[in-house]
């Protein structure tokens, strides 16, 4: 390959690379929103989005410790939705398993 067309090559795929990312015409729109972070023990915060997708936590700290929980939620590209429960505190960040009855358990009650 010449030296012109290598040059005209490299031109070519600079702008495609440094061209803006489309943005979406749907942007997500803040619904509700509460903070009460004022640096006081105990605190909390959050956030929901048009699109479904919220943010929540709470914080404290006791005996020098700082203790934090809430939880997120968002959906993917494909529809699916996503959701993480977590605590924060001395022992280190961890998901927590959301417990609940499920969807079979409605079923099963209303039947007896």
């Amino acid at each position: 390959m010449s030296t012109p067309a290598l040059f005209l090559v490299a031109i070519t795929l600079h702008t495609v690379m440094s061209a803006p990312q489309q943005i979406s015409s749907q942007q997500a729109t803040i619904l509700e929103q509460f903070n009460n972070f004022n640096g006081i023990s105990p605190w909390r915060w959050s956030f929901t989005l048009s699109d479904g997708s919220r943010r929540d936590e709470n914080g404290a700290v006791a005996d020098g410790d700082l203790s934090v929980s809430g939880s997120y939620k968002w959906k993917d590209p494909e529809g699916s939705v996503h959701e993480v429960h977590y605590v924060a505190d001395r022992g280190g960040y961890r998901t927590v398993p959301e417990v609940g009855l499920g969807t079979n358990a409605a079923l099963t009650l209303v039947g007896k």
